[in-house]
């Protein structure tokens, strides 16, 4: 299995690279614009925008979005604690904006249709940390904020509610410097791997070193294509951390290539975005299946694979623990004054 993993790795990733173009994964609203704050020079903004819309209950108004990043030097004996703590960007994982030719606008206009009247939204949080959903289908925006005298931007990444619920001990938590974000490094089924926690800045200090958490994960396809028939590999399944399959420095554990068996196939939209959702056993564990509903852009797949076959390829996982408690957003900006 090891083997067979390492080699798919090797050729499955350095198609994955060349398909993510800068065009296509760009850095996601950290890009510069014109008349937006200028992202820090090394790039390690998430979000950077400006002129957001009104929230409800209020006349539209332009919400300056300030640029955030995180640029703490490693030195000396802190260089080893420094190193699990380095900001995580989005860019790579924003693959289903794959056929998008300047996908931080796409964000930045789509994060401004999040906060205007009457979109349905949602927003959980506390002081002056929320996290917002345009709470609009299967696959989310969902966007890290922090209020004051204006509406800082902290990141926008994707989101999903599962029914796909994983029996995960948490071994390590991978935090960025400021705290507010987090891979969680486990393990279930034997497997070894990561999860980016969608809802980490609110569930951070539930969460105990050694214990087993039932989060609902989901993933995103960076690339997809037809594996060797069932009969060949004796209907196998099975996943692995980049990192460990992988030369590519960027790589982080909640980075996967894996192999399964198509077990349904739909399609669903995301803002206007014609998508192919897969849903995959990664792992038939002592504890069930880890099942994974897979969002795929078509050009990041060979075809449009059908029930029964085979499959592999390189995702990234990301997910939470299963409870948002999520108000409506104009409910929790007037609860928390939000700018508007």
């Amino acid at each position: 299995m090891a083997l067979f993993l390492w080699l798919s790795a090797v050729s499955l990733w350095r198609r994955a690279r060349r398909a993510q173009q800068p065009e296509d994964t760009a850095a996601m609203v950290g890009a510069q614009d014109s008349s937006a704050t200028a992202a820090s020079a090394r790039g390690d903004a998430d979000a950077s925008a400006e002129e957001a819309a009104g929230a409800a209950g209020a006349e539209s108004a332009a919400a300056e979005l300030a640029a955030s990043a995180d640029d703490e030097q490693a030195t000396g004996e802190d260089a080893a604690q420094d190193d699990l703590r380095r900001p995580i960007l989005h860019s790579r994982h924003w693959a289903v904006l794959a056929g998008e030719s300047e996908p931080h606008r796409f964000l930045i206009s789509a994060f401004e249709k999040l906060l205007a009247p009457g979109s349905g939204s949602r927003a959980t949080g506390e002081g002056k940390y929320w996290h917002l959903v345009d709470n609009s289908g299967r696959l989310q925006l969902s966007a890290l904020v922090r209020k004051g005298e204006v509406l800082e931007v902290l990141a926008i990444y994707p989101y999903a509610e599962t029914a796909n619920s994983w029996p995960v001990q948490i071994d390590r938590i991978d935090e960025t410097p400021d705290g507010l974000q987090a891979r969680l490094v486990g393990q279930s089924g034997g497997a070894h791997f990561a999860v980016f926690d969608t809802l980490y800045f609110k569930n951070q200090r539930h969460y105990s070193v050694g214990e087993v958490y039932d989060l609902q994960v989901s993933a995103i396809a960076y690339q997809l294509e037809f594996d060797e028939p069932a009969e060949q590999s004796s209907g196998l399944s099975g996943f692995g951390a980049l990192p460990q399959l992988s030369s590519d420095g960027e790589a982080a554990e909640d980075e996967i290539v894996f192999h399964s068996t198509v077990e349904d196939v739909f399609d669903c939209e995301f803002w206007g975005i014609e998508l192919q959702v897969y849903l995959l056993t990664l792992l038939h564990g002592p504890s069930g299946p880890l099942r994974v509903e897979l969002y795929t852009h078509p050009s990041l797949t060979e075809r449009r694979f059908s029930v029964g076959e085979r499959v592999r390829g390189v995702a990234w996982l990301f997910g939470l623990w299963p409870d948002p408690r999520a108000t409506a957003l104009a409910e929790a900006l007037r609860a928390a004054r939000l700018p508007n």
